[in-house]
């Protein structure tokens, strides 16, 4: 077998960051939504000479039952 290491060390555990999205809900109850999540801060050590941001977008999809 083989094993993966994953190492934090030379990063920032704390992230500053900023979320935006908009979402529709159709008739039937069916709910769609899209959001991107952006990391503001820098999470790289700054000795490092490089910068490492995080960045998520996600897709949303519901279904609300008995609701009007």
């Amino acid at each position: 077998g083989s094993s993966t290491s994953t190492s934090t060390n030379g990063t920032r555990k704390v992230d500053v960051g900023y979320i935006a999205g908009v979402g529709y809900k159709l008739p039937q109850g069916l709910e769609l939504g899209v959001r991107y999540n952006g990391g503001i801060s820098d999470l790289s050590d700054p000795s490092s000479g490089s910068k490492t941001r995080n960045s998520v977008f996600q897709l949303q999809i519901g279904y609300l039952f008995g609701g009007k």
